[in-house]
């Protein structure tokens, strides 16, 4: 048997017996945005910077009922018809606790338009 048909016989022998790991987010990558930004809505407003760039700042709030820290954003930015042309990424160490907020601010090349999402971030929840 060669390599590619013992990796296939490993998965189906751990998928019939119910040892394959715990997958998280699985589903729709649309579907788990969405759910990111019901748990983490940003307000965030942009004012000149300098050098011909713009300064991004704002709030993410915490509505996941409970304590997260370690959270990446990303900033896009985005040309007149929506597309992104520019991201920036944004690391926010601190906890934010249950229904609490995180003040951000980053520096980006100037665009149209923006838009701040969570990209990653780690859960405090008790184990």
């Amino acid at each position: 048997m060669n390599k590619k048909g013992l990796a296939v016989a490993a998965a189906a022998l751990l998928f019939g017996t119910g040892l394959t790991p715990v997958l998280p987010c699985v589903g729709s990558p649309a579907a788990m945005a969405e759910d990111l930004n019901k748990m983490f809505p940003i307000d965030f407003g942009s004012s000149p910077a300098r050098d011909g760039q713009t300064r991004i700042s704002g709030y993410v709030h915490n509505k996941t009922g409970h304590a997260t820290g370690h959270m990446r954003l990303v900033i896009s930015g985005l040309d007149a018809k929506g597309h992104v042309v520019s991201q920036v990424y944004r690391d926010i160490d601190d906890a934010i606790p249950t229904d609490g907020q995180a003040y951000f601010e980053a520096q980006v090349p100037s665009s149209p338009s923006y838009r701040v999402k969570v990209d990653h971030f780690e859960d405090f929840q008790a184990r």
